[in-house]
């Protein structure tokens, strides 16, 4: 407890507290844990993964792989979520990036970043007129 009550968890719009802090909000404090026991074994593993007992190893690697498989871009395929600006017989998909947890990114409110561009100017060769979109 002493080690955990170092570490301060930010809550976006309301209050910084620290970890083992109970507030009145009701706040998971056992999700943040988890969230930054991810975190910092992330960076640790990347350093060296025989930094972590193997035990905690193959918890982790369990995690990542999960996240992976879930978290994967793609390119030239019909967006996976809902985007804007997208019409399936004039538009491609150049490349879509998921919010990812192991890579440490989100975009949007947990949603997709998405560029496409239409099929005439992709042919054109005009990659200045590629769309950048936030999937909802």
């Amino acid at each position: 407890m002493a080690e955990l009550s170092k570490y301060e968890i930010i809550y976006p719009r309301t209050q910084q507290a620290w970890l083992t802090t109970h507030n009145g909000d009701g706040s998971l404090w056992t999700w943040d844990f988890e969230c930054l026991r991810l975190d910092r074994a992330r960076h640790a593993y990347s350093k060296s993964p025989e930094a972590l007992p193997p035990a905690m190893r193959g918890y982790f690697e369990a995690n990542w792989k999960d996240q992976a498989a879930h978290e994967m871009a793609g390119m030239g395929h019909i967006p996976f979520r809902y985007v804007h600006q997208f019409d399936l017989d004039k538009d491609v998909t150049l490349l879509e990036l998921p919010t990812s947890n192991l890579m440490g990114w989100m975009f949007g409110d947990v949603d997709d970043l998405v560029l496409t561009m239409s099929r005439k100017d992709l042919t054109a060769g005009r990659f200045d007129a590629v769309r950048v979109q936030v999937s909802n």
